[in-house]
């Protein structure tokens, strides 16, 4: 450390200071920003704002964008106030501040601390574009895509990606690619932009080429390459990407299986919120492969995946519940998450609640309510539903005897290979030749 150089430091704040305290918003603005900064002077988000506030209410356009990004991001002690951040930040834009515009757009377009409103967003992301803003002209061209505030114009969107692509821009080559791709199936464009962008590192472009690799979309199909491009994104932390090498390794496509590697990827995008990843981290600590076997962070991820919607997290937490495995037993909660499982066409679901029906495990025996599922079940050509179906039109339980429809869905499922089935048509034959040899 040079000598000298902490006086120096020392001498810079005091002289801030006394220019402070006579007014000076340059000085307000540089005090608040050595408070923010931690620089020559201990870090303080209150002191920062103290100090920032006095240069913005002077009309400082730097220190309103200060004040704004602290309330917007939260800082500290200092809590999110995305009120606050708008106030702000409109401050600065009412100041002709191209950022500030762009991040009022944002809160317009997502109703943070202000009304939601598409078409205030689109006038302010236009006239943010107008002052020289890429990345508000990227926005204004994805509005102009989906027609948020603004007539959906394709055409339009395209050419403004192209625009932003040609001058190098990533972020408007994955877009003039992503259009490429999903709006004019035009493939071969689709995976040029895509590459210009992913060799820049945009990890959304090097995600949709895994994607295209995989699927041979525009390009030969390529394990290797997708594997290559999926690896590349999800080391940007990109948990879609994440998931999909994690797939690959799990289920061995192009790629030798190694649980190992698909439980590390799995778990980071679980980590990040991917409801898909969240499931099969569970399956993984339920089954024991990759990792340690742990029924209870099974049914952990598990629900977190459930409650986000995916059906098949809903038949597993609905299993471990009816099981009591990982947790304690309940019946209730496996029909809740059954009946939840089943609306999101899980044919496991509807078969596992018509037995807890049928059998009254747990809950009330309810035929009417067990036929309904085993008929769900059976309709999906489910052999063991269409054989206790039968069964129950058989014996008239729950349904309207009708043994011409049981032994038609005995059949049904003696073709499949269901030996219940067989035996229970043979066994009928018998009884109907012996009620014969009676009658005789």
């Amino acid at each position: 450390m040079i000598l000298g150089e902490v006086p120096a430091i020392a001498d810079v704040i005091k002289d801030l200071q006394k220019r402070a305290q006579k007014g000076n918003a340059q000085a307000h603005l540089e005090l608040g920003t050595m408070y923010y900064g931690g620089h020559g002077i201990k870090q303080s988000y209150p002191d920062a704002i103290k100090w920032l506030k006095k240069a913005a209410e002077q009309g400082n356009a730097d220190a309103q964008i200060m004040l704004g990004t602290i309330y917007y991001t939260g800082k500290g002690s200092i809590q999110k106030d995305f009120k606050e951040a708008a106030k702000w930040f409109q401050k600065a834009a009412d100041n002709g501040d191209a950022f500030a515009k762009e991040m009022l757009a944002g809160m317009y377009d997502l109703g943070q601390g202000v009304e939601h409103d598409q078409e205030k967003s689109t006038a302010l992301y236009s006239e943010a574009t107008n002052k020289g803003s890429d990345t508000a002209k990227l926005s204004l061209a994805i509005k102009y895509h989906n027609g948020d505030g603004v007539e959906q114009n394709i055409e339009k969107a395209l050419k403004i990606y192209r625009e932003l692509a040609e001058k190098g821009d990533s972020s408007g080559q994955f877009m003039l690619g992503m259009t490429y791709d999903n709006d004019y199936k035009n493939y071969s464009e689709a995976l040029k932009w895509y590459l210009k962008a992913a060799t820049q590192g945009n990890y959304q472009a090097q995600e949709a080429l895994g994607d295209m690799y995989l699927e041979g979309k525009g390009v030969g199909q390529n394990f290797s390459e997708a594997k290559k491009w999926y690896r590349k994104s999800a080391e940007q932390d990109n948990m879609f990407a994440q998931y999909n090498l994690a797939l690959m390794y799990d289920e061995g496509t192009g790629v030798a299986v190694n649980k190992n590697e698909a439980f590390k990827w799995y778990k980071k995008s679980a980590e990040k919120g991917f409801s898909l990843a969240q499931n099969n981290l569970g399956l993984l600590y339920d089954r024991g492969q990759g990792t340690e076997q742990n029924k209870s962070e099974a049914v952990k991820w598990y629900k977190k995946a459930a409650e986000y919607g995916i059906g098949n997290a809903q038949l597993n937490l609905a299993v471990c519940y009816d099981k009591g495995d990982g947790i304690a037993q309940n019946k209730n909660e496996a029909v809740k998450w059954y009946r939840k499982a089943s609306e999101n066409s899980q044919l496991l679901a509807d078969f596992n609640l018509a037995l807890i029906y049928y059998n009254g495990d747990g809950v009330g025996k309810n035929y009417q309510e067990a036929a309904k599922y085993f008929q769900k079940a059976a309709n999906r050509g489910f052999d063991e539903a269409q054989f206790n179906l039968g069964s129950m039109y058989y014996k008239g339980e729950g349904v309207k005897q009708d043994k011409s429809r049981a032994l038609s869905l005995w059949k049904l499922a003696e073709k499949k290979g269901n030996s219940d089935a067989k035996k229970a048509l043979l066994l009928h034959q018998q009884t109907e030749a012996k009620s014969k040899q009676k009658s005789q």
